[in-house]
């Protein structure tokens, strides 16, 4: 178990890497392509049915912001939040039961807590040029609602974290 989780470290520093290698401050840029979706309040999809379903596929977690928390020496700074991630990957597995899911890429989606504002949630694209993307305002269509329900753990005063994942149509 030691060394998955040293693999899964080292993946999250390479694609932190990636991120950082973007934007020096670690926030998402101006001139990176970002997508908003409907409000909150836009109807529910309603459930597909089990044979033509999409599998989500966790990918990294990588926190591009953190303040109000102490931070940690060296190049990822940020103390990782488990409660939060578990909750945001519960409301990103939503897409596996949405009619309106894309069936199948990559996404990268990135959650703004900033009180007393309400969280914000954007996809962004920050993938090469031959990666399969999934289609960012049909999973937030499918997520929105509940990845707005979501709050730190840990006491963050300004948080800005991403999750990158695979969706893959089912066989």
């Amino acid at each position: 178990a030691r060394d998955d989780d040293a693999r899964d470290d080292d993946a999250r520093d390479d694609d932190a890497r990636d991120d950082d290698a973007r934007d020096d401050d670690g926030a998402a840029s101006a001139d990176e392509p970002s997508r908003d979706a409907a409000p909150i309040d836009a109807p529910t999809p309603t459930p597909r049915s089990p044979s033509s379903r999409v599998i989500l596929r966790e990918g990294r977690v990588a926190y591009l912001r953190c303040e109000g928390v102490p931070q940690r020496p060296g190049p990822f700074p940020c103390p990782r939040d488990p409660g939060l991630e578990e909750a945001v990957w519960s409301a990103l597995r939503g897409v596996e039961r949405c009619d309106d899911a894309p069936r199948s890429g990559q996404a990268d989606v990135v959650l703004s807590v900033d009180p007393p504002e309400p969280i914000a949630v954007r996809t962004r694209d920050t993938f090469r040029a031959d990666v399969e993307r999934a289609d960012g305002d049909a999973l937030l269509r499918c997520t929105r609602e509940a990845l707005a329900q979501v709050r730190p753990t840990l006491g963050f005063r300004r948080l800005m974290v991403s999750f990158r994942l695979t969706l893959e149509g089912a066989r």
